[in-house]
């Protein structure tokens, strides 16, 4: 093959063969002459003319010096006609996803089955989703789709249903007011109290609305005779709970009015609330007895939630004897006395006191107490004044001067020349929950 241009020459070197030119054997590209010298040495065998007759054989010249070694190129080592490399041939330290052999893998699956490890195949499932490529479960995969999803250990969540008794601990902590913070609007006991005449209004979200009333006192009398003036008898105690439906959005509430002393004191009003009455006690009558304690009204077994007690008002003291005592109806008042020992006024465990009598020397008679049956324990007797009672006390009586008032459902003491004690006013508490 004639070798006229370098390109043939350079494709020659690619196909791994030696390029014999010009008495020069070439292995490398670089090594090649140039296109320049390759047409010189054509150009030249064009231009030499007939050849002449052989001349005489010259002398043997020298041996030329050796060759040098032709470059032999190589890849990862190898210099193989075909070269065929494998994984062990890659240089995988610089890389993040290393290069496995066959031979490792069967060495790795080895050391998973002493330890007991199974390969999970892809195409297994969980809840319906294949494992290849990352799963999510959701809650309708586990049958939840119903559950909100909310913390259902906080107990705002907790709309409806009951907690266990096992998710409380068995010593619950001290709670202080302190900590009861956002507590729904609703919440707590709503309380109205009512010292005159009004109208309950109904809260929101309330279920249960108990009332409780006390009846006004009667108020005290008074003479000039040697016999003194009577006090007048506590008003009645009623209680009673109703469900929130039963009650309209508002209700009428009538306090009592305490009676007016006089010659013949005047008797305390009822306090009324959605047909429930709490009686007023009855004005002590001039020289003969103490007026009689307020009386619950209705039938006891439908109006008043002390049932199986005694709920009939006390009957008067008369002259020389104290008042009698009373459950829930009020204390009668004290009657009057010729000595110069006034009895007192009656008591009563829920309802008001009655007033102390008075006598025509000495003391008048102390008045009676709530929350006892013991007569006394109230306003205390005087000579010229009688003391006013508290919270459901007869006011005490007295010789001369003005008898003390009775306080909240209380009557008021009697007097000889003075002026009869004032019954206490009467008290409305509406409570809801």
């Amino acid at each position: 093959m004639a070798l006229r241009t370098r390109e043939d020459m350079e494709a020659l070197i690619a196909a791994g063969q030696p390029v014999l030119f010009n008495g020069h054997v070439y292995t490398t590209e670089p090594s090649l002459p140039t296109q320049e010298e390759i047409d010189i040495v054509y150009l030249r065998e064009v231009q030499i003319g007939p050849q002449g007759l052989q001349g005489i054989q010259g002398i043997q010249g020298e041996p030329g010096a050796d060759g040098a070694d032709g470059v032999v190129q190589s890849v990862n080592g190898k210099n193989d006609p075909d070269i065929v490399l494998d994984p062990d041939d890659l240089d995988d330290s610089a890389t993040t996803n290393k290069f496995v052999t066959a031979a490792n893998k069967t060495a790795w699956d080895a050391k998973q089955t002493a330890l007991g490890f199974t390969a999970v195949p892809n195409t297994r499932q969980v809840n319906g989703h294949a494992l290849s490529a990352d799963v999510t479960v959701t809650k309708s995969d586990v049958g939840l789709s119903n559950v909100p999803n909310t913390d259902a250990t906080n107990a705002s969540n907790l709309s409806s249903g009951t907690v266990p008794d096992a998710r409380f601990p068995s010593v619950l902590p001290a709670v202080s007011g302190a900590n009861l913070t956002n507590l729904p609007a609703s919440g707590g006991i709503d309380v109205q109290t009512f010292t005159a005449n009004g109208t309950w209004t109904k809260p929101a979200g309330k279920s249960f609305v108990m009332v409780e009333m006390w009846g006004a006192g009667g108020g005290g009398s008074h003479t000039n005779t040697d016999f003194g003036g009577s006090g007048g008898g506590g008003g009645a105690y009623i209680r009673k709970t109703f469900l929130a439906s039963e009650l309209s959005a508002t209700e009428a509430v009538v306090v009592g009015t305490g009676g007016t002393a006089g010659t013949n004191g005047n008797n305390g009003t009822a306090s009324t609330f959605k047909g429930l009455t709490a009686g007023g006690g009855g004005g002590g009558v001039g020289v003969q007895w103490g007026g009689a304690g307020g009386s619950v009204g209705g039938s006891a077994s439908t109006q008043n939630e002390f049932t199986g007690l005694n709920l009939s008002p006390a009957y008067s003291g008369y002259g020389g004897h104290h008042g009698a005592s009373s459950d829930s109806g009020g204390g009668s008042g004290g009657g009057n006395n010729a000595g110069s020992g006034a009895p007192p006024g009656g008591s009563s465990l829920y309802g008001g006191g009655g007033g102390g009598g008075a006598n025509s020397s000495g003391n008048g008679g102390a008045g009676g107490s709530i929350g006892s049956i013991v007569a006394g324990g109230g306003g205390a007797g005087g000579t010229s004044s009688g003391t006013a009672g508290g919270f459901g006390q007869g006011g005490g009586g007295t010789t001369s001067g003005t008898a003390g008032a009775g306080g909240v459902a209380g009557g008021g003491g009697g007097s000889k020349s003075g002026t009869g004690g004032a019954g206490g006013r009467g008290e409305v508490r509406v409570y809801s929950w």
